[in-house]
Order: structure tokens, then sequence, then C-alpha cells
């Protein structure tokens, strides 16, 4: 799929740089597996604000919110949005006054 990696399961489940993830999870992403410093990161800023350190033009990102682990099913929280090729600022109102002790994820996805 590219950076110089071939295509089997071996490379997919690897971790060429040693970060958080795997080469499939960075193709999923859009980052480059041979590169630690190029990964998606999650920042809180304030109680509201859920920014990513980073986002793809080529992905569209979504949170969702389960007020009570393990999941049961999760619920949209922020509308999907595109990714912008820097910082994504993404607007968490909900999650706050509906699950106080929940969780949340960031589901990336292909346009």
């Amino acid at each position: 799929m590219g950076y110089g990696l071939d295509t089997n399961d071996a490379v997919e489940i690897g971790n060429p740089d040693s970060d958080p993830y795997t080469t499939l999870e960075e193709w999923i992403l859009d980052t480059d597996p041979t590169n630690a410093t190029e990964a998606l990161r999650i920042e809180w800023s304030g109680l509201t604000q859920v920014t990513t350190a980073w986002s793809s033009t080529g992905r569209t990102y979504r949170v969702r919110s389960e007020a009570a682990l393990p999941a049961g099913s999760w619920t949209s929280v922020v509308a999907q949005s595109m990714g912008t090729g820097t910082n994504l600022d993404l607007t968490v109102d909900t999650f706050t006054t509906n699950a106080p002790h929940g969780a949340l994820r960031i589901e990336v996805s292909l346009p």
C-alpha cells in the first residue's frame, strides 16, 4: 500500500516505527507507518473541545461516546468532519453532560 512495505498480514500487523499504531491502522489513518512522528494524537482542549494533532484531507472523522464500559452502543456526539491536513477541532458538548464517566472514540474512514 505504500512507503516501501508489502501488503501481507505480517507487515499489516507489524509496527516498523514503534508508535502506538500497526501498519494497517496507519494505512487506515493515512499516516506514514515508517515515521513515528506522523501519527493521530488526540488532545482535550477544555471540557468540550477534542483536537486531533493531525488530520488527513483524505479521511473523515467522527467522535462517538459511550456512557459506561464495556460498551453497549456508541452514540455520535460530533457529526462527521472532513480532515483538514492540520489540526482538526471537534466540539463535544454532549459528552460532559450525558456521559461523565464514559469513554470517547474517534472513528476514521474514507469519505
